[in-house]
């Protein structure tokens, strides 16, 4: 896992073939707009969600949403963002899955 704390230190983002965000609640739209400042929003691939009612929704901000298993299967070598206040669930939820390139944002730190 790569603690960045803050998406402006996160330079290994800029160099990531794609991202998956991981969690796509109240917080995605801050984190989103953030992205899309920062000119990487079009390296993001997909949401993953560990709710089913946002996965049955198909796609939030036109950025489709995967069910955490699929995603990483799927996108295993892909950078994952994790800024959720259930970041600690989600980590290591992705470290079962053998995801190894974890970002973890602290939040409010956008």
């Amino acid at each position: 896992m790569i603690y960045i704390g803050s998406l402006n230190y996160d330079e290994q983002l800029r160099k990531a073939k794609g991202i998956i965000i991981f969690g796509g609640g109240s917080m995605l739209g801050r984190l989103l707009e953030r992205m899309e400042q920062m000119k990487l929003a079009d390296k993001i691939v997909a949401v993953c969600d560990n709710s089913i009612s946002l996965q049955k929704q198909g796609e939030i901000s036109a950025i489709p949403v995967l069910s955490p298993d699929y995603a990483c299967e799927k996108y295993r070598d892909m950078d994952f963002i994790v800024y959720n206040r259930y970041f600690m669930e989600i980590c290591e939820q992705l470290q079962k899955c053998c995801v190894t390139r974890t970002h973890l944002i602290r939040q409010g730190s956008l």
